[in-house]
């Protein structure tokens, strides 16, 4: 019998539980970047976390403390995005439907004019978001394919998501439970 020097299987890690192993990091996103008060608010907030101690120490409390902040901010700002486009698209279509009529006029002329700036800088965030969800450069100069990107966010997920275990009779295993219970008695 040949002794293997080198192995041609890569290892396995299967974790069941849902052990959480200390804080999550902060998951940055670019459309904050895009918000007319971020790099103030973030100024103000790096300013104000004072803390004490050694420069180790010092500077990941600070990201700590701005972690917080980003997440009360990011609430705040952007929590009713949907909501808010939904309204917008309502409001376009009620003053497209005006257009030509005649109580068309100056004033509900610039209204449609900012309910269409302040639609398309909703519009562009999302696509900003769908383009760091994906992972893909192109997708930021300019193709616009949302369902494409939802596709691509899902494979992604469930890339590595063990959904059944063939056994060696044929037969399937899709409950979780009886997939651990039969990986672990390996």
């Amino acid at each position: 019998m040949e002794v293997r020097v080198v192995f041609d299987h890569c290892p396995l890690v299967l974790d069941t539980t849902t052990t959480r192993w200390g804080p999550s990091p902060i998951h940055f996103e670019i459309m904050w970047l895009e918000h007319k008060s971020f790099n103030k608010e973030f100024e103000r907030w790096w300013n104000e976390s004072n803390t004490s101690g050694w420069k180790g120490y010092k500077f990941p409390n600070k990201l700590k403390i701005i972690k917080e902040k980003l997440k009360r901010w990011n609430v705040d700002v952007f929590r009713d995005v949907r909501m808010i486009k939904e309204s917008l698209c309502r409001r376009a279509r009620e003053l497209d439907a005006l257009k030509g009529s005649g109580r068309w006029n100056d004033q509900l002329i610039q209204e449609r004019l900012v309910v269409k700036c302040e639609l398309e800088e909703i519009i562009f965030k999302e696509e900003i978001a769908l383009c760091m969800k994906s992972k893909f450069s192109w997708a930021k100069e300019g193709d616009t394919n949302i369902k494409l990107f939802h596709r691509l966010m899902n494979a992604r997920n469930s890339k590595n998501f063990i959904t059944r275990i063939e056994l060696e009779d044929r037969s399937y295993i899709k409950r979780e439970k009886e997939i651990v219970k039969v990986v672990t008695e390996l």
